[in-house]
C-alpha cells in the first residue's frame, strides 16, 4: 500500500514535468519525421526508406537517453523538498527507490509503445512484422539497463545536473560513433570498423538483422542477473543521505 502511495505521488510529478512529457510523448515521433524527411535522399531503396532507419535508430537513442530520466525524478530541484520529507518519513528507503524506478519504466514504457504502435500500423516505420515482438523486448531491456543506471550513478554522485551531463554527454558519444544519427561507413572503412566494434552499433545491427533478414543467429539476451538494482543501503550514514544507497547490482543483457 506504502509503494502505491508512493507511486501515486511519482506519476503526478512525473506528468507535472514538461521537459519529461515531451520526451515521452512528442521527440520519439517528430524526430523519426524529421530525420526520415531530411535524410529521404539517401535513403532510394524500396526495402529501406530513411524512415524504416531512422524509426530505429530515433527509437534506440531516445531509450539511450532515458537514463537522464531517472535523475530527473530523484533530485529535481521542484520535488527535492517533497522527497526529502518521504525520506525521513517512516517508509523502506527501499520502496522508495522502487517507486521512483518503477514509475519511471511505467511511464517510459507506454510512451514508447504508443510511438511504436502508431509508426508501426501507419506503415511509416517497418519494425519487423511478426518479430516486433521481440524489437519491443529489447527495446525494453535496454530501457531497464538505462533507467537504473542513471539512478545509480544519480545517487551516487548526488546531483541531477551532473549526472545528466556525464550520461548526456557519454550517451551522445556513442550514438556519433556509432551512425545512430547517420551511416559512418560514409567516412571511410576505418569509421565503419571502430563503430562496429562498439555495443551500440553491434545491438543496432543485430536488430536490423532481426528485422530484415529474420535472423536470430548469435542473438543472446541472457545472465539477467537482476540483482535487486536498487537495495544495499551500504554505509552507516546511508540514513542521513536520502538518496544514498541505489546500487547497481549486476544486469547482463547481452547482446553478440
Amino acid at each position: 500500500m506504502k509503494l502505491l502511495i508512493l507511486m501515486k505521488q511519482d506519476l503526478k510529478n512525473v506528468f507535472s514535468n514538461p521537459s519529461i512529457m515531451m520526451f515521452c510523448f512528442i521527440y520519439p515521433t517528430a524526430l523519426v519525421l524529421l530525420f526520415g524527411f531530411l535524410f529521404s535522399d539517401m535513403y532510394k531503396s524500396d526495402i529501406v526508406t530513411s524512415y524504416d532507419f531512422y524509426g530505429i535508430t530515433m527509437i534506440f537513442y531516445l531509450i539511450l537517453q532515458s537514463a537522464t530520466i531517472t535523475p530527473t525524478v530523484f533530485m529535481e530541484e521542484r520535488t527535492k523538498k517533497g522527497n526529502l520529507r518521504i525520506a525521513y518519513a517512516p517508509v523502506s528507503r527501499i520502496q522508495i527507490y522502487t517507486s521512483k524506478l518503477i514509475t519511471v519504466i511505467l511511464v517510459l514504457t507506454v510512451s514508447f509503445l504508443i510511438h511504436i504502435a502508431f509508426l508501426g500500423l501507419t506503415g511509416i516505420v517497418n519494425f519487423g512484422g511478426n518479430n516486433t515482438f521481440i524489437i519491443m523486448i529489447l527495446f525494453f531491456l535496454l530501457m531497464l539497463f538505462m533507467v537504473t543506471l542513471g539512478g545509480a550513478v544519480c545517487t551516487l554522485i548526488k546531483s541531477e545536473d551532473l549526472t545528466n551531463k556525464i550520461v548526456g554527454i557519454t550517451v551522445n558519444c556513442f550514438a556519433v560513433v556509432s551512425g545512430i544519427f547517420f551511416p559512418v561507413e560514409m567516412l571511410g572503412e576505418f569509421a565503419g570498423n571502430v563503430a562496429n566494434a562498439t555495443p551500440v552499433k553491434m545491438t543496432l545491427n543485430k536488430i536490423f538483422e532481426i528485422i530484415y533478414d529474420n535472423s536470430y543467429a548469435n542473438l543472446r539476451v541472457g545472465n539477467w542477473n537482476y540483482n535487486y538494482i536498487y537495495s544495499n543501503i551500504f554505509n552507516n550514514n546511508s540514513q542521513k543521505l536520502p538518496y544514498r544507497g541505489l546500487y547497481l547490482g549486476g544486469i547482463k543483457c547481452l547482446i553478440y
